[in-house]
């Protein structure tokens, strides 16, 4: 059943959730506890035809020509359609079909589900339930691997299956290379091949046997592996980052053909396959299921990791599914734009400094402006936040302005200030000149930018960012506290300079830092508090950067 929808009530702690847009790849992440094993849960039910009680199920697709020949065929003639049944309904190829999926005890029969979909007219019931007949009993079959898994020796025996922890694995793998029936080359080729290639420059075995040994006075299978230089190594030994990927090349390469099916015929279900995998190993484990994936295999993953969403971003093949409260209840979100994939990563609790770099980059037009936000963060955040850990000032430069966008659908050739830091904030001079004064329209839409990411954009209240510092505090710095001059909100510092001591004004032009380290060498969390909008400005960015840090 290639479903693209599916709408489920009722489950553990979900009340109502839609899982939509489904993908050869789907990963589906989220804190811990939060129902990303309920979504897995729900997909067993649905193919392996055994929902609960309780849970009401609607899985939906696009219909195919395939599915309305099965049921319209092309040589039957009559009947309420009263013409050629596939002439009838080609109509229908391409609209969407729901089946209502339930639990009435007898399984598997044509009773466990039910023809659902309103768009479809009532005289014609019988020949859709045919088709949700057609459809649902051509269902891939599930398979699945749990977040705790091993592979353990093994008492010999014929059952060749695996179970959601990894108990089979070595019976599988031991009767491949010691019974007749079976491709041994599925084993020491294809499988061993395919686990070279993942384990990349990490080991590199040259072969892989099974032996028996006795374990509490009882004979089991064990695998071995053999590297080169090293001989063999027991599995039982060996880290349960190897042990993963040999659960996945079990699933993929040897079930199959046990089950004598295809790989397009399987959705693999896999929770948290880092566990213990280095992030190189994870790439390589991924692109192996990138490659099935294409040949046809459908994939449900579920993750804490990055390495992920890195990996398989931009990726038509893949469709992220990002499990959140909303009040208190679990939703499910289809994660396409960058705002929804930056809430992703807050979720995972990662931050630019794992990486040795800052949480988050306030930018701003030049060195001076660095000099005074850093004095007020010190201020305001009473000395708890710092320029290098939790956040790092960049400069554009104010003619630059032009250049640079936080759009991240805009045009290729300007730089995208989201890709630098996911966490920014934009500070600009409004370059206002009066109250009625209009900002320009690239820092109109900057701003709009901004607001769209989610995304602080502060356009000075005054002229510039010097037009924060409060005329008193200037006057009192240059020895002039008996000048009587007022410094304005759209006024140019240089002039109002001049206006204390001719050639003032050029002093500072041709040195903004000096006068900004003088400026703030000695000033006090009150000498700015009733500036302008500072306090306000300076709260909402003091917690902004608290939430880059926790």
């Amino acid at each position: 059943m290639d479903i693209k929808k599916i709408i489920f009530e009722n489950y553990k702690c979900f009340k109502h959730a839609e899982i939509c847009n489904l993908q050869p790849i789907n990963i589906i992440i989220g804190k811990n506890n939060i129902g990303k094993s309920s979504i897995l849960d729900i997909l067993e039910m649905i193919y392996s035809k055994r929902p609960s009680n309780q849970t009401s199920i609607i899985a939906e697709k696009e219909l195919s020509e395939m599915d309305i020949r099965r049921t319209f065929r092309e040589d039957m003639y009559g009947g309420l359609p009263g013409r050629n049944h596939f002439e009838f309904g080609k109509a229908f190829i391409g609209k969407n079909f729901k089946i209502k999926i339930k639990n009435d005890g007898k399984y598997p029969s044509n009773e466990s589900y039910e023809y659902y979909d309103e768009i479809y007219s009532e005289e014609y019931k019988t020949y859709w339930k045919r088709l949700g007949a057609e459809i649902y009993y051509e269902s891939k079959i599930p398979k699945r691997i749990l977040a705790e898994r091993n592979i353990f020796p093994e008492i010999e025996n014929e059952k060749m299956d695996i179970d959601s922890n990894g108990n089979g694995i070595t019976t599988i793998i031991s009767n491949y290379l010691n019974k007749n029936e079976y491709d041994e080359d599925l084993v020491r080729q294809t499988l061993l091949n395919k686990l070279n290639e993942i384990m990349g420059d990490d080991a590199n075995f040259t072969e892989i046997v099974t032996q028996q040994i006795k374990q509490n006075e009882t004979t089991k299978w064990e695998i071995f592996l053999r590297e080169e230089d090293k001989g063999r190594i027991a599995l039982s030994e060996s880290g349960s980052g190897l042990k993963t990927i040999l659960i996945v090349l079990a699933y993929t390469i040897l079930v199959p053909d046990v089950e004598k099916k295809k790989l397009e015929d399987y959705i693999f279900m896999f929770e948290e396959l880092e566990n213990n995998l280095h992030p190189s190993l994870q790439r390589r484990l991924l692109k192996y299921i990138e490659d099935l994936s294409l040949k046809g295999s459908t994939f449900f993953l579920t993750t804490h990791s990055n390495i992920m969403l890195d990996t398989f971003q931009n990726n038509e093949l893949v469709n992220i599914l990002h499990v959140q409260k909303l009040k208190d209840q679990p939703i499910i979100i289809n994660s396409s734009n960058s705002l929804q994939k930056n809430a992703i990563l807050n979720d995972l609790g990662l931050k630019a400094s794992d990486l040795l770099q800052s949480n988050g980059i306030i930018w701003v037009e030049g060195p001076s402006d660095r000099i005074y936000l850093n004095k007020w963060i010190k201020l305001w955040s009473n000395n708890t936040l710092r320029e290098g850990k939790d956040y790092q000032c960049v400069f554009y430069g104010g003619r630059l302005l032009s250049n640079i966008t936080l759009d991240k659908k805009s045009e290729d050739d300007l730089v995208n200030l989201i890709n630098i830091n996911r966490n920014s904030i934009v500070i600009i001079d409004s370059d206002k000149k009066s109250i009625h004064s209009p900002i320009n329209s690239t820092k109109k839409r900057i701003k709009k930018e901004c607001e769209k990411n989610n995304i602080m954009c502060w356009i000075t209240k005054g002229r510039e960012i010097e037009n924060y510092i409060p005329d008193i505090l200037v006057k009192k710095v240059k020895g002039f506290e008996k000048n009587k001059k007022s410094y304005s909100q759209f006024q140019n510092m240089e002039d109002f300079l001049d206006s204390l001591q001719k050639g003032l004004g050029k002093k500072f032009l041709r040195d903004k830092i000096s006068f900004s380290r003088e400026i703030t060498s000695s000033a006090d969390l009150k000498d700015f508090l009733n500036s302008l909008d500072l306090n306000t400005k300076m709260k909402q960015l003091i917690k902004i950067i608290s939430s880059w840090n926790t």
